[in-house]
């Protein structure tokens, strides 16, 4: 990733963590579910949070914008199926 466009975009908002996400999905996880469970949980998130993560250093500066992006379009078509899939089970 270019260190340059990574500052200038953080300088203009504000940025969201793994941490402050992952706190969001705390809240909705079942009151019984014992500490281990959530420990599972938790390092399950974070396994997804650096799959994306690496997945995202395959966009570097030698792709072309329409290139990155067809990535990105990829990765958000395989998470809406998986969502599309599974979502309703809850």
């Amino acid at each position: 990733m270019n260190e340059g466009k990574a500052k200038g975009k953080m300088k203009n908002s504000t940025v969201a963590t793994f941490a402050q996400q992952w706190h969001q999905f705390d809240k909705v996880i079942h009151p019984d579910a014992s500490p281990f469970q959530r420990r599972e949980m938790q390092k399950a998130f974070y396994a997804g949070a650096y799959a994306l993560f690496s997945l995202m250093y395959e966009i570097d500066d030698d792709l072309s914008d329409a290139e990155g992006a067809a990535r990105l379009d990829v990765w958000a078509d395989e998470i809406e199926e998986f969502v599309c899939k599974f979502g309703s089970e809850s």
